[in-house]
């Protein structure tokens, strides 16, 4: 398994993109489950390091099934849960929340794995 995340993968015209940001991400994601918790700044940083892969490239659904482990999926939907219950308590609009956003955008590419 290291010497599959050690590897590059080449698609045509999109250069390559190593293996070792799925690491960085699953590295993130221990952090957090030691934690309980997906902080605001775990979240953009995740989000960050999934944007830097060209779309279709092999390497997100990679990292999608990182996402999609059940572990991670229930700390997605809880800390979800946990920050629209503090916006409905403080009478605010769930959409002007950036961290329901940036968790929102994870557990939805979660649920994109294959």
């Amino acid at each position: 398994l290291d010497l599959l995340l050690g590897c590059a993968y080449k698609m045509r015209g999109k250069g390559n993109v190593n293996k070792d940001s799925c690491q960085r991400l699953a590295m993130v994601l221990k952090e957090c489950k030691s934690q309980r918790q997906i902080s605001h700044a775990n979240a953009e940083r995740m989000l960050r390091m999934i944007s830097e892969v060209p779309s279709r490239h092999p390497v997100l659904g990679d990292m999608a099934m990182i996402l999609a482990h059940p572990e991670i999926r229930t700390l997605l939907r809880r800390d979800i849960v946990r920050l629209l219950e503090a916006e409905v308590s403080n009478r605010r609009l769930p959409n002007e929340c950036k961290e329901i956003t940036a968790l929102s955008k994870l557990l939805l590419l979660s649920h994109n794995a294959r």
